[in-house]
Parts: structure tokens; sequence; C-alpha cells
């Protein structure tokens, strides 16, 4: 049915596009980087993009279904405080 709206000159380069080619995010470019980093970025894109906006919320709204989800902020505010490296240094500088 898909097949049959488009003409042969659109779909043909529809066909030959192929999306699990390219990727979000470079991960050569992510090789070196410190792990604060690395959950940031896996944070922004699947958490918070795809996970709750896409299947949370929306799923949630479509079905009247009221969705909590877990105290992420806080769980990840424990954490870094443990990492000795990201703390403020001498108290005059941020990390951020």
């Amino acid at each position: 049915m898909k097949r049959s709206l488009y003409s042969r000159q659109m779909s043909m380069p529809l066909l030959s596009e192929m999306c699990l080619n390219h990727f979000v995010i470079d991960k050569v470019e992510l090789h070196n980087r410190d792990i604060v980093n690395k959950t940031y970025v896996d944070y922004k894109i699947r958490l918070v993009d795809h996970l709750i906006s896409d299947h949370g919320d929306r799923m949630s709204m479509a079905n009247s279904v009221e969705v909590r989800y877990p105290f992420w902020i806080r769980i990840s505010l424990n954490s870094l405080l443990k990492c000795h490296d990201l703390k403020l240094k001498d108290f005059t500088e941020n990390i951020f």
C-alpha cells in the first residue's frame, strides 16, 4: 500500500537509503571522553528524548495512564558528588 503512493523516482532514493548506516553520534569522537560526558550524552539521547518522551509521556497520555518515573536527578546527583575530580576546585570554579 505505501509503495503504491510514491512514484518510482521518489521511492528509489528512499529504498537505497538505510537509516541504520547513520548514527546519531560519532562513536570515535566519544571514545576518549570521560565517563561523565558519555553518561550525559546517553542520558540526553536515550532517556529524555527517546524513552520518556516517545515511550513514556506520549503513550501514557494517549491511554490515560498515570506514570511515575524514578527520581533520576537525586540518583545522578548523589553519584556525581562521590566523584572527587568533579567537585568545585577551591570553591572558585565549577565544572559546568
